[in-house]
């Protein structure tokens, strides 16, 4: 696992010229500033990675105990602390490793639905959540012509398997990104595929074949997909949706924001954070809608509780059904 003890600080303009003795690794969080509307940009605070020596406390002790001493700055100077969390997302498929992984063949095959629950579809009608009796996805699809510049939709997940015969047509292969901690292939959000024992690969394949899956046979030769004429920019920040770092989900939004995405679609979602509440407002900002996952369904039951960034205000949760209507 990677280190806990990484802390975001978000420190008054000009302060990290100063900051940071030998003991602390101190650098930007993002690549380029996050785009702001607000005036006196350039005097806005900025959020950094700190990187703490001594590894001895717990994650929101090490954040908040003497961050300014370590830092070599006023406490007036470091506006919020906060560590760099491990984020843990409840997925159906982590839990029961016995379960066949969402997407993981990359040639599976389709099981047919049911149609003993009193919904209108054929009793072997593939992608039904497509049709006019749920989400009438297809009839609105048909009724947009998509013409450049596209709709960009920033896909946040696992990455995708490019091999995959579900995968969207339109990948922005040129600007995809990968803000996994230590895994060293920064512009290829390409899907390992570890297979271990809880290992969720495959999942953002099998949600960006959902969000613009292509033409298939088990649909009858029609699109999976939801939008499947839209662009889209994979961004991956995990192996796995039960693991994800603070840190890196910041980093995905504030990169789609910097690519002029329209949508950002994310499936997972984790506790609230001082990065994301700036990187979500920053988003919105620049006008970029952000539709994530709700996360209240847990061990298979319904909840009144919304996972972040879902949660936030400026960010729209979306939750789902099954075709008989079980959470």
């Amino acid at each position: 696992m990677e280190s806990t003890n990484r802390v975001l600080v978000k420190l008054r303009p000009q302060v990290a010229l100063r900051a940071a003795g030998p003991q602390i690794n101190l650098r930007p969080l993002y690549d380029t500033a996050v785009p702001t509307i607000s005036f006196g940009a350039a005097d806005a605070p900025a959020w950094y990675m700190a990187e703490m020596a001594d590894g001895g406390d717990a994650p929101w002790d090490a954040a908040h105990a003497r961050v300014s001493d370590q830092l070599g700055v006023s406490e007036s100077d470091v506006l919020f602390a906060e560590p760099d969390l491990p984020q843990s997302y409840p997925d159906a498929n982590e839990r029961n490793p016995g379960r066949q992984p969402f997407a993981l063949d990359g040639n599976c095959t389709a099981n047919s639905q049911k149609n003993d629950f009193g919904r209108v579809m054929g009793p072997d009608e593939f992608a039904w959540h497509l049709g006019d009796s749920h989400s009438q996805l297809a009839s609105a699809r048909d009724s947009v012509q998509f013409s450049d510049p596209r709709t960009r939709i920033a896909h946040i997940d696992t990455g995708y398997d490019k091999n995959h015969h579900a995968r969207p047509e339109r990948i922005l292969e040129d600007l995809e990104r990968n803000f996994v901690n230590g895994n060293n292939q920064p512009n290829s959000a390409q899907d390992p595929d570890r297979r271990h024992l809880f290992d969720n690969s495959g999942h953002g394949t099998g949600t960006s074949g959902i969000l613009a899956g292509r033409q298939i046979p088990e649909a009858g030769g029609k699109y999976l997909g939801g939008a499947p004429q839209a662009d889209i920019l994979p961004i991956r920040i995990a192996d796995s949706v039960v693991l994800f770092f603070t840190s890196a989900f910041a980093k995905a939004i504030q990169y789609a924001v910097q690519q002029n995405c329209d949508v950002v679609s994310i499936s997972m979602g984790g506790l609230p954070s001082g990065a994301w509440n700036d990187a979500v407002n920053a988003a919105y900002e620049a006008g970029v809608c952000i539709v994530a996952a709700s996360g209240d369904c847990f061990a298979g039951l319904p909840t009144h509780n919304v996972v972040y960034p879902a949660h936030y205000h400026r960010t729209i949760a979306a939750c789902g059904v099954m075709a008989d209507g079980r959470p």
